[in-house]
């Protein structure tokens, strides 16, 4: 029995060694050209792909634009997003990040995290898209229940990720694009997406309180 737990245990290690160096290579492979050319994902996550992608623009000067849903990456145990969103304030960077009816656990992590920072990091949350009066401003909420773009602007560059399709309650994505400053300076959806984030911002979300 003891034998056997042991075999079990084993190939276990094993099989999530092979899983990690597959995930790696597979990463390294389809970002290689990224920073030049863009690429696409069927599915990603905010922390272990945009994190690293968006790693070596991120400075003092950055202005941060995210778009979330109820908080999960924040929390969710051994996920790295709560750690790379710190390392990029510590830069000295600010960031915008509206959510879409968050859950009390994702509004409490959020507002620790905005107290630590103080006017680095302001949180913005719409808590019922329904309740949204009918307006741009309603179907924009709507829409970012899953739809999430991401951007950052610093010393003239621009870059983009866009998640088409985010579900609450998980840290994975669907239909991602990430657009590096070659691209994204020049693509019109910046401006759209970024007028949609801010249309939401300034009308039906409110300041977190931290």
């Amino acid at each position: 029995m003891a034998l056997n737990a042991a075999i079990i245990a084993i190939t276990i290690v094993i099989w999530l060694i092979v899983v990690f160096i597959t995930r790696a290579i597979f990463r390294a492979t389809i970002f290689r050209d990224a920073h030049r050319l863009g690429t696409g994902l069927s599915e990603a996550t905010i922390a272990r792909d945009l994190g690293p992608l968006f790693d070596r623009y991120i400075t003092r000067d950055s202005k941060i634009w995210i778009t979330g849903s109820d908080g999960t990456p924040l929390y969710r145990l051994l996920y790295p997003w709560h750690r790379r969103l710190k390392r990029w304030l510590r830069r000295g960077c600010k960031i915008d990040y509206l959510l879409i009816e968050p859950s009390p656990r994702g509004k409490k992590a959020f507002a620790d995290l905005a107290r630590r920072f103080g006017g680095q990091l302001r949180v913005f949350v719409v808590d019922s898209a329904d309740e949204v009066a009918e307006s741009n401003s309603a179907s924009f909420a709507k829409r970012m229940r899953t739809f999430h773009p991401t951007f950052v602007q610093n010393s003239g560059n621009r870059l983009m990720w866009i998640e088409g399709n985010h579900p609450a309650h998980s840290t994975t994505a669907y239909d991602c694009e990430f657009v590096p400053p070659p691209v994204a300076n020049s693509d019109d959806r910046f401006e759209e997406y970024l007028e949609m984030i801010e249309t939401v911002r300034d009308g039906p979300a409110h300041r977190l309180e931290t």
